[in-house]
C-alpha cells in the first residue's frame, strides 16, 4: 500500500511542483513588495513563504533523485518555479507589445476571431479599460490587483497593431481570459491567468521536445533557459506560442527522420499539423518547412510515405501561408509612424527590385553594423520594452552555458555534412526574410539600416546552427553535468529575475 502511494506521489510531482511553486512565487512577490514599499518585513507572509519554500525545495531535489538521467525531466524540475517568477515578477503589459496581443486574446474570447474591416481598411476594437494599462512599478499593480472591480462593459475604442495575427496563435490566452471572466476575476488577475496558460503550454512543448529529438538534448534544454525565450514564453503574446511549437517542430522532425522503426500514420499526420502551424505564424517563417526535403535521405523509408510528407508538408504550408498573408495584407496600422519615417511597401519593394544587389547590401550593412546587438537581444540583454537592461556579463555566461552544452552531451547520432549544410542555409534565409521584411514594412524608402529589427525574432531558428555543432565524436564526459549546468542556468535566471524586480520597484 505505501509503495502505490508514493509511486501515485511521483506521478504527480510536476503538477505538485508546478502549484507549489506558484504559491511560494506569489508569497515571495507579496512579501518582497511590502518590505519595498511599506518598511516592514511582513511576519504573517514569511510564516506561509518558508515552510512552502523548504516544500518546493523538497520536491525540486526529489524531481532530481528520481528523475536525474532524463534530461527532459530535469530541465521541468528547474524550469518550472524560474518561469512562474519571470511569470509574476514582470509588470503587466511589459513583455514585448503583450498589450496588443492582450487585446487581440480578449477580442478572440468574445468569439470575435477576424477583426473586421471597414471600407477604408481600418478596424477598431472595444478593449475593457483594465486591459489598456501597463505597469511599470509594483506599487501602482499592487493597489489595483486585488481591490479593483472591473467592469468589462466600460471600454476605449482601440486600433489593434496585432489585428492580422491568426486568432489560433491566442487559442489558450483567450480561454485564461475566459475563465478568469467566469470566475469573476477583475482585469489585472485574468492577464496572470492567460500568462499562465502559455506557460503551461511552453512547459509542455518543451518537455516533449527535449524528450523527442534524437541528440543535442542538453543544448536544446539550455537555449530553452535562455532569459528573452523564457520572458516571452510566460507573456500573452503570440510569440509564446511560436516559439513553442516551431521549436517543437524542429526536435519532431529529427526524431521522425533519425527514428529506426517505422513512422505510424498518426506521426505523418502530426507532421504535416506542425508544419501547417508553420503557415499561420509569420511568413519569414516558412524556409523551416524545408527541413522536410531531408527525407530523401531517409533510406529505411518507402518512397510513397516520403511523397507525402514532401509533398504534403511543402504544399499545404506554402499555400496556406500565402493565403493567410494575403488575408493580412487588408488591415492597416501604424500609419503615423509609417508617414512620419517615409515608409512606402510598395515603392520599397520596387526598390529592392530594381536594384537587387543594393538591397542585399543593406542586410549585409545591418547585420555588421547590428548583428551583435540581435544576438545578444536574442539572449535576453534587454527585456520588457526593451529598456530591462541586463548586465552583459550575464548574457556571455548565458551564450557560454549553452556553448559548452554541445560538447558536454554523448551524441548517438548526428547531422551529415549536406544535411548540416541545409540547415543553415535554412537559417541565413530565414534571417535574410525577416530583415527584408522590416525593410519593407518598417524602413523609409532606400534606408540603408534596417528599423524595427529585433533579436527575438531569430529565435525560432537559432536553434538549428546550434544543432549542426552536435556531432558524435565531440563529447567531454562529466557525470551528472546536466544537472549541474542547468542549475547554472537557472542560477543565472534568479539573478535575471533580481534585476527584474529592481527595474519595477
Amino acid at each position: 500500500m505505501k509503495e502505490k502511494v508514493l509511486k501515485g506521489l511521483f506521478k504527480i510531482l510536476f503538477l505538485m511542483e508546478f502549484v507549489i511553486a506558484g504559491i511560494t512565487i506569489v508569497l515571495l512577490y507579496a512579501t518582497l513588495t511590502t518590505k519595498h514599499y511599506g518598511g516592514y518585513w511582513s511576519r504573517n507572509l514569511l510564516i506561509l513563504l518558508v515552510p512552502m519554500f523548504i516544500l518546493l525545495a523538497t520536491i525540486v531535489i526529489l524531481n532530481l533523485i528520481k528523475n536525474r538521467t532524463k534530461i527532459e525531466k530535469v530541465f521541468l524540475g528547474f524550469m518550472i518555479p524560474i518561469g512562474w517568477c519571470y511569470l509574476i515578477f514582470i509588470g503587466l503589459g511589459y513583455t514585448p507589445d503583450e498589450n496588443p496581443h492582450l487585446w487581440k486574446s480578449y477580442e478572440i474570447s468574445q468569439g470575435q476571431f477576424i477583426t473586421p474591416i471597414d471600407e477604408n481598411g481600418k478596424s477598431n476594437i472595444q478593449v475593457p479599460k483594465d486591459l489598456v494599462r501597463a505597469y511599470q512599478n509594483y506599487q501602482e499593480l499592487n493597489q489595483e490587483l486585488i481591490s479593483k472591480e472591473t467592469n468589462y462593459q466600460e471600454t476605449e475604442n482601440k486600433v489593434n497593431p496585432a489585428q492580422n495575427y491568426n486568432p489560433i496563435l491566442y487559442l489558450f490566452s483567450s480561454i485564461g481570459l475566459s475563465i478568469g471572466k467566469i470566475l469573476g476575476m477583475n482585469g489585472l488577475l485574468i492577464q496572470y491567468l492567460a500568462r499562465m496558460c502559455n506557460y503551461i503550454i511552453f512547459l509542455i512543448a518543451s518537455y516533449f521536445a527535449i524528450k523527442k529529438i534524437p541528440f543535442g538534448k542538453l543544448v536544446l534544454s539550455s537555449f530553452l533557459f535562455m532569459p528573452m525565450l523564457i520572458h516571452q514564453a510566460v507573456s500573452i503574446s503570440a510569440d509564446s506560442l511560436i516559439n513553442s511549437v516551431l521549436l517543437f517542430y524542429v526536435a519532431y522532425h529529427l526524431y521522425l527522420f533519425f527514428k529506426k522503426e517505422e513512422i505510424q500514420k498518426r506521426e505523418i499526420i502530426y507532421y504535416i499539423l506542425l508544419s501547417i502551424f508553420i503557415a499561420i505564424t509569420k511568413i519569414v517563417y516558412l524556409p523551416l518547412v524545408g527541413m522536410s526535403f531531408f527525407f530523401i535521405f531517409k533510406k529505411d523509408m518507402d518512397k510513397r510515405k516520403k511523397q507525402v510528407i514532401i509533398i504534403t508538408s511543402v504544399v499545404a504550408t506554402m499555400l496556406i501561408g500565402y493565403l493567410w498573408y494575403m488575408f493580412s495584407l487588408k488591415y492597416t496600422a501604424n500609419e503615423e509612424y509609417l508617414l512620419a519615417h517615409n515608409v512606402n511597401a510598395k515603392e520599397q519593394v520596387k526598390f529592392v527590385l530594381t536594384h537587387p544587389i543594393q538591397g542585399l547590401k543593406v542586410v549585409e550593412h545591418t547585420l555588421l553594423e547590428i548583428g551583435e546587438i540581435y544576438l545578444y537581444g536574442m539572449v535576453g540583454s534587454h527585456l520588457g520594452w526593451l529598456n530591462i537592461q541586463i548586465p552583459m556579463i550575464k548574457i556571455i555566461g548565458f551564450m557560454m552555458l549553452i556553448v559548452l552544452a554541445i560538447f558536454l552531451e554523448k551524441h548517438e547520432v548526428s547531422l551529415s555534412t549536406k544535411q548540416r549544410i541545409w540547415l543553415l542555409m535554412i537559417s541565413g534565409v530565414v534571417i535574410i526574410l525577416t530583415i527584408l521584411a522590416l525593410y519593407v514594412g518598417w524602413t523609409g524608402v532606400g534606408g540603408e539600416i534596417v528599423e524595427g529589427v529585433q533579436g527575438r525574432y531569430f529565435i525560432p531558428i537559432a536553434i538549428l546552427p546550434l544543432l549542426c555543432c552536435a556531432m558524435k565524436e565531440n563529447y567531454v564526459k562529466i557525470k551528472d553535468i546536466h544537472i549541474y549546468l542547468l542549475l547554472m542556468l537557472s542560477l543565472l535566471n534568479v539573478s535575471v529575475i533580481g534585476n527584474i524586480y529592481e527595474f519595477f520597484s
